[in-house]
This record gives C-alpha cells, structure tokens and sequence, in this order.
C-alpha cells in the first residue's frame, strides 16, 4: 500500500468571505468537516492543514491535523496557484509519501466514503496518475458525470458540440450578416456579440429587416439614417451592432459592384499596411487551451516561453489580461461576473499582474511591449492603483473601459501610462464627450458594431482633438479584413488588433486570410471587404 498524506488548504485571505474555512456549520467549523473525513477514510498516514494564519492553525490542530509550518504569504494569496503551496507543503515535511490527496474545507459534504473510493479507483487505473472527486452540480449541468464502469461520461450529450458543454463560458458564436441582391450578388458583415444578447442580436436584424429588403443597396448613408430614425429611442448597445452590421453588408456589395476595395469609396488607402499587436496573450491559454489547440498557460515560466513565441513570430506588442497561470489557470474577470459586485483593488490583483509583466518580460527581453487591457473590471480607483503598480514596465497603452468621461480622464490625468479606451462606445455622439474631456490617449474603435462609415466619422473627430485610433478587433478574420481596410480610409491609426490563438477552423472559415509578416498586416486590395465567408465550413460549425 503507498504512503498518502492528505493536505488540507485553508488560507486566511479571503475578501469576499473573511475566515471562510472556518466559518461555523452546525456547530463546527468547516475546517472540521475535512480532518474528520480524511481522518475517517482510513488512508492517509498523515493529514496536514497548510496555512498562513497562527489562527487557522490552532483551530486545525485542535480537530486532529498537524500544522507543521506557516505557509508564506505569498503563497495565500487569491491568485496563488495551488502547485506552489503544494511544492510547498510537501518540501516542508520530514517524510516522503507517494501520494496526496486535496482535502478542501469549503466542501464539507465530501465524506470519507468518497476519500476512500477515489484512492481505490486511482490505485486500479496503472495508467492514470491522478483523479478528482466529482458531484452533482445541479447550477451547472455540463459538470456533472455519469459512471459508467471504469470511466465516466457527462451527462448532457456533447458529441455534436465542437467544445464540451461545460467550456462554453469561454466561448463567444460568431456572428455573420448576408446580404443578397436579386441577382445573387452577396455582401457580408460580422455582428459577433462578446458580452450580451446574441439571439436578441439576431432579432433585431431580422426586426429592421423590413426596412432595407427591396431597396437600393448602393444608397447605404441613407438606409444608415433611416435605420436610426427607426430605433431613435434606443440609440447604441444591440440596436447599433446590428445597425453596423447591415451598414457593412452594404457596403461590401456596393464595393463589389463597383470592382474596388471600400477604402476606395472612403478616399483611401491612406496606406498599404498597418502594424498588428497580438491580442488576448495568454488569456486564450488560460481559458480555452483546450479548444484552441494551444499550450495551457500552467506556470508562470509557460508565460516566458509565450514572450519568447511573441518576438520569434515578429510581434513588436501584445496585450494580456488580468491572466493568473496555474493547473486550473485564470482569467479575472469581476466587472462581467463571478463573486461580488464591487470591483474593488487588491494588492494581491496587483501583484498578480506585476508578476505576470516580469514573466512576459524575461520571454520578450522588452523587444515587444505589453498592453494591460483592464476592461470594466475595476473603478477608476483601482485603474489608477494598477497604472502606478506597472509604472515603468513600458507599456504600450493601459485598456479600460469606462461610462463616464470625467472619471476616465482623472484616470489619465493621474496616470504616466497612455491610456486607451471607446470599446464600448458608439457613434460619434457617444465618442465626443470622452475626447472633449481629454480623457483617452488612444481611441478603441469597434469597425464591425458602428460600422465602416459610422466609425470613420468617429476616427474623423478623434483627428481634431489629435489622438490616435485603434480597432477594437476580437473576432474572424472577416472582421480583420474590415477593421484593415478602416485603417487604410484614415490618417490617424496607432496598431491594429489580431487574435493569434483561437480555434483550428477559424483558418478555413474565410477565403482568405489575413497576411501578416514581422507584425505587419498588408492591406486587402480585393473587392469589397477583399475576402468572403466559407459557407459551407460555416454550416458546419453551428451554435445554437
């Protein structure tokens, strides 16, 4: 029989529940619930509680576990990835054991029975070298599993699914707007939705459908204008992507029909290539490696080697996110869902990100510079805790978005790093109180939710308060092409977005794609948007 020692994790540095592993449950503290259990399984030679609080280690000592040393507090921490304090834990004992077990205190309804069970399932499968416990989880049915002998299955039928169920919060559709003439001419536009209502999307493009069908394609500023009279009481958000949307279908087909690119019809180029930055760095490694084909972002030397990969492929930037490498990686994301609603700082958020910068930074050996895209996940408080936390690892730009432009601009104000924002803004109208605060360096632009025309205007006003442009791009390489060809119709451009990492067909679902060398895209010269969509490799890739 292998020697197994069961380690207990209980530390103290909870924000959103304080002292939560000790908690009181009928009279006990759920720390209490794992010893006994552990202890009652009969297996384990040992069982061992790893904390950082003299408190949580007396409660543990007092219910049967050792406590033979403090773990650091840099190992406590909300994003401390459990192989560190593991490593940890098994170089502070004496004695060598074959094998752990996780005994975690915030599930005190796992019992001994299922200590027991796991042991002796791991121990007659030779070829497995590890095994997790699994419950029904009723709130989120693509985790539940069902036995069936040796190996389970999950319970809701994924075989049509090109991910597992349960990946899908990782996952955004694609979304593509066609427009026919009748005599078969087609033009094309992606209204991709990340954060909202898709199928609500597509209803409304099917809602406005009635007043574009049977009209003149080629008169597209005026279908535009009709469209925002139609829906003038509900001005941006879903009405204006799917506005957008019809805006670019439109223009592609007119661009077509006349045998040039759409810059063309906008005064361009304005030039033949653009710099790229490599978008999501690691993020898409920390949550969808499995869906992408890609390495998963397990340790903090994966995000080294992920810089070096970035200054090999001839990315001269690259932006990341609040990204915590680990077994079970994370990308933290409080401003869109999760525990708590108050988006508030941490030294433990900005140490996370100070060591993920040094990582990428001993790949990259500063010849690329990151981009910190904070999203809508802090208050302007925490923004600018985070600007001074990275002051002086060079960055391109700080990412945030915002609603208000004066609190954006008290950011900038307060911030020695250039700062980007306008993802989540629409039209010129929702632009211009931003730039007339001053309030950004760098204006993000969504070409495919404003539209072409819609986001020129906005680059347009941009260029009279002097700030730059850049495409908010995090989507096919049919929205590639759009935002490209944006960038060649004005003068003002800072780099353009591209997602390096995404799923293996994403290659096959356009004619084309885009042409990029040593972090330069070449401009598409084509007609129209200068690619199409595969329909056929479209149909086989259906969500629903």
């Amino acid at each position: 029989m292998p020697s197994v020692v069961a380690l207990i994790p209980a530390r103290s540095g909870s924000e959103r529940v304080p002292d939560k592993n000790i908690r009181p449950l009928a009279g006990h503290p759920l720390l209490a619930y794992a010893i006994a259990a552990a202890h009652q399984a009969g297996v384990f030679d040992r069982v061992v509680c790893s904390t950082d609080s003299g408190k949580i280690g007396e409660v543990a000592q007092r219910y049967g576990a050792d406590v033979p040393f403090l773990r650091p507090a840099e190992l406590a921490t909300s994003t401390s990835p459990d192989i560190e304090w593991i490593t940890h834990a098994l170089d502070q004992l004496d004695e060598h054991y074959d094998l752990f077990a996780i005994v975690r205190a915030t599930n005190p309804f796992r019992g001994a029975d299922v200590l027991r069970r796991g042991l002796e399932q791991l121990l007659a499968t030779p070829e497995a070298d590890s095994i997790r416990a699994v419950e029904l989880v009723k709130q989120h049915p693509g985790k539940m599993w069902v036995l069936e002998g040796r190996t389970m299955r999950p319970l809701l039928e994924q075989a049509h699914l090109d991910v597992a169920w349960h990946a899908g919060q990782y996952q955004r559709p694609w979304i593509f707007l066609k427009a026919t003439t009748d005599d078969g001419a087609v033009g094309w536009a992606e209204i991709t939705d990340s954060h909202g209502s898709p199928h609500g999307l597509a209803g409304i493009v099917e809602d406005l459908a009635p007043h574009v069908v049977g009209r003149d394609p080629r008169a597209v500023e005026r279908i535009v204008w009709d469209l925002f009279r139609a829906t003038r009481q509900s001005p941006g958000s879903v009405i204006q992507k799917a506005i957008g949307g019809i805006e670019n279908a439109l223009l592609d087909l007119k661009a077509k029909a006349l045998g040039v690119p759409v810059y063309e019809l906008f005064g361009g180029p304005t030039r033949d290539d653009v710099a790229v930055y490599w978008s999501h760095c690691g993020t898409t490694r920390a949550r969808a490696w499995d869906v992408t084909n890609t390495p998963k972002l397990a340790s903090y030397d994966e995000v080294t080697a992920l810089g070096r990969e970035v200054v090999e492929r001839g990315f001269k930037a690259f932006k990341t996110n609040i990204v915590v490498p680990g077994d079970e990686p994370q990308v933290l994301m409080p401003g869109f869902g999760g525990d708590g609603l108050d988006r508030n700082p941490s030294p433990e958020l900005e140490d996370a990100l100070v060591r993920l910068l040094d990582a990428f930074h001993a790949g990259t050996g500063g010849q690329a510079q990151p981009i910190v895209d904070l999203n809508f996940n802090l208050t302007a408080e925490g923004v600018l805790r985070i600007a001074r936390a990275l002051d002086g690892r060079d960055l391109l730009w700080l990412e945030v978005d915002a609603f208000d432009p004066v609190s954006l601009a008290a950011v900038r104000s307060g911030s020695s790093i250039p700062i980007c924002s306008g993802e989540n803004l629409y039209t010129n109208r929702g632009f211009r109180p931003f730039l007339a605060a001053a309030a950004m360096d760098v204006a993000s632009v969504d070409v495919i939710w404003n539209g072409f025309h819609q986001a020129k205007k906005i680059a347009d006003l941009a260029e009279t308060f002097e700030v730059n442009c850049a495409p908010h791009n995090y989507y096919s390489h049919l929205a590639t092409f759009i935002s490209a060809q944006w960038c060649a119709a004005i003068p003002n451009v800072r780099i353009l977005e591209v997602d390096v990492d995404d799923v293996p067909w994403r290659e096959q679902l356009t004619t084309s794609v885009p042409e990029i060398a040593n972090g330069v895209l070449t401009i598409p010269s084509g007609p129209g948007w200068g690619v199409d969509v595969n329909e056929d490799v479209l149909r086989e890739h259906p969500w629903s």
